[in-house]
């Protein structure tokens, strides 16, 4: 009984198959009269070109979405700044606090953009579990308002504590992000790829150092720690610099 059930199952996968086949040839006149081998190659080719075309528009679409996301976190955050209103119990002093608040946090935001869009230049197309990571990172980045309004309304360790975790897990997950597009961006270039991930180990490490001690001395003098968060873009916009003659010479040879 299994096993004429196991034959019958079969059968319908050929049957399927064949199916399938038919339904090709049909769509693509061109290829009526090969043989069933060439057949199948042309399927398979197919298939790996219309896989391809997919990854390359969710490539766009992504970068679109994320140009969005990014939009409206800043958004957020500069209406999070309340206008000097002493009725309200909103001093100037209240109003510029806020605002350099907004400037921390907008800088991180938008080197984080940037970084973002400089890495998804390099390819043209992007895997799914590229996407998920970056789905991650974008959902610990639309924290960043929230938290900006907590330190604009009270600069306490815990605020400064939570800002800093947050900042220090979607720096991880970039990173992650930018590995995984280094995998495709440099796959036929093995000892460039060698160099960049000796490169992203050395960024990581001193991104992730500095990010750790800004949290922790912002824990200890939170009115003191949250103004050097600036730090932390501005050590990526001076990696940035110092990895452009590299992009050059991955240019030359043919990236």
């Amino acid at each position: 009984m299994r096993k004429n059930h196991e034959k019958s199952r079969a059968k319908m996968f050929d049957d399927l198959r064949a199916d399938i086949k038919t339904e090709f040839v049909d769509n693509n006149p061109e290829f009526a009269g090969k043989s069933e081998e060439e057949i199948h190659k042309l399927m398979t080719q197919h298939g790996e070109e219309q896989e391809i075309a997919r990854r390359r528009r969710l490539k766009e679409h992504w970068e679109m979405f994320t140009d969005a996301v990014v939009a409206i976190i800043i958004t957020i955050m500069l209406l999070e700044i309340p206008v000097p209103n002493l009725a309200e119990g909103h001093s100037y002093h209240d109003f510029v606090s806020a605002v350099v608040v907004f400037l921390i946090s907008f800088f991180i935001v938008a080197d984080l953009w940037f970084d973002h869009h400089r890495l998804f230049d390099g390819v043209r197309e992007v895997s799914d579990k590229i996407i998920v990571i970056d789905f991650v990172q974008l959902g610990a980045l639309a924290m960043i308002p929230l938290l900006t309004k907590w330190i604009m309304v009270d600069i306490t360790s815990f605020a400064m504590l939570n800002f800093g975790l947050t900042v220090l897990i979607v720096r991880i997950l970039q990173v992650e992000v930018g590995y995984e597009v280094g995998k495709i961006q440099y796959q036929k270039t093995p000892a460039i790829w060698r160099l960049q991930r000796e490169m992203a180990r050395v960024r990581l490490s001193s991104t992730l150092f500095a990010n750790a001690f800004l949290t922790i001395f912002a824990w200890f003098q939170p009115q003191i720690g949250h103004w050097l968060f600036i730090v932390i873009p501005l050590m990526s916009f001076t990696f940035g610099v110092l990895e452009k003659p590299k992009r050059s010479l991955d240019n030359g040879m043919g990236k």
